[in-house]
């Protein structure tokens, strides 16, 4: 019955692009999403590694503070304050360096936003409905998570380029395995935060 946007188009300044990806959603499902929305915006726009992308400083960060400090936002800042955890910064041979203030992504709106994004270019891409299946995702994939890859995806991967959205506010590649929903995506926000997804199948009973 309507259109959702893939990723949430408040991640985008205006004049929005014209080239952003919707697909189609219930109202029901559409309608629940905006609080989600606002605060993974809250929370990419506030990543040290793209607060100073155009789109954030011209714009983005204005709405993240606007929607902090409205009386209606209470919800919003706690969200994002309760986000932030003390984490240890250390060399590659364990010293620590300092203590620094981080966000913690590894909560319940980021999974969704990542599964929503994963689910959505997935029908965009192949025309792949809601399917049972499970997205696993994380932060900044390293070489580590390239090697352990199958031969075929590696392939694809690195012979094609990201797709980008919004004039590069929004990068995208996907491998999806012929026929089926399983796939690999790898997305880059505001060319500073990217995340690596995996659409999982359920697997099939085995007998005897």
């Amino acid at each position: 019955m309507t259109r959702d946007h893939v990723p949430p188009k408040n991640l985008f300044a205006k004049p929005r692009p014209s080239d952003l990806i919707t697909v189609p959603s219930c109202l029901k499902c559409n309608g629940e999403f905006g609080k989600d929305d606002e605060q993974v915006r809250n929370i990419i726009t506030s990543l040290e590694n793209v607060e100073n992308h155009p789109s954030v400083q011209s714009q983005l960060a204005k709405k993240r503070n606007r929607s902090l400090e409205r009386k209606e936002g209470k919800n919003n800042l706690r969200h994002l304050t309760d986000s932030l955890k003390p984490v240890d910064l250390v060399t590659d041979t364990g010293k620590v360096i300092e203590r620094r203030i981080a966000f913690d992504l590894d909560q319940p709106v980021m999974d969704r936003f990542a599964e929503r994004v994963t689910r959505g270019l997935l029908y965009h891409e192949s025309d792949i409905g809601y399917t049972v299946g499970t997205v696993k995702w994380r932060i900044a994939p390293d070489a580590d998570d390239f090697d352990g890859m199958p031969k075929d995806m590696k392939e694809f991967l690195s012979s094609h380029k990201p797709k980008s959205i919004g004039n590069g506010v929004f990068k995208y590649i996907g491998y999806v395995y012929p026929g089926r929903p399983g796939s690999l995506w790898l997305f880059r926000f505001f060319d500073g935060f990217e995340i690596m997804t995996l659409f999982q199948e359920p697997k099939k009973p085995q007998y005897r």
